[in-house]
């Protein structure tokens, strides 16, 4: 099967990723003091994080006026739901920033004006100047 420029990047990353690594990601951050949203939740419907948009393995983590994105996963990519999201959360006054993106979402990223900065680990975070 002939898969769509970056996709062969997320089935391998999602391949190589543990059976149990959205379970384990809200981990991490709630073990960092962040709170986690999921799709569907009241928390979530405020800022435009619905079910009806994004898979159920998907979460936000927010920690003060910042929402992190680090696993999220569109039921129907390219139909505008990420850009909906951001649209919510920022007009909210709250500050986005993605978490090592995987290259179609750094594509997507860079087309909104998000750059990268280096934490001097493996991790990259993604957030408008």
């Amino acid at each position: 099967m002939k898969l769509p420029p970056g996709h062969r990047e997320i089935v391998g990353a999602l391949a190589s990723w543990p059976r149990d690594f959205p379970r384990a990601e809200r981990d991490r951050c709630r073990a960092d003091g962040w709170t986690i949203i999921e799709p569907g939740t009241p928390a979530g419907a405020r800022i435009g994080f619905n079910s009806r948009d994004w898979k159920a393995e998907s979460f936000l983590a927010v920690r003060g006026d910042e929402i992190q994105i680090s696993l999220i996963s569109a039921k129907c990519p390219g139909r505008g739901a990420f850009s909906r999201l951001l649209a919510r959360i920022e007009s909210a006054g709250r500050v986005v920033r993605v978490v090592s993106p995987l290259p179609v979402m750094q594509t997507i990223l860079i087309r909104k004006g998000f750059t990268s900065a280096d934490l001097g680990t493996r991790f990259t975070v993604w957030s408008r100047p």
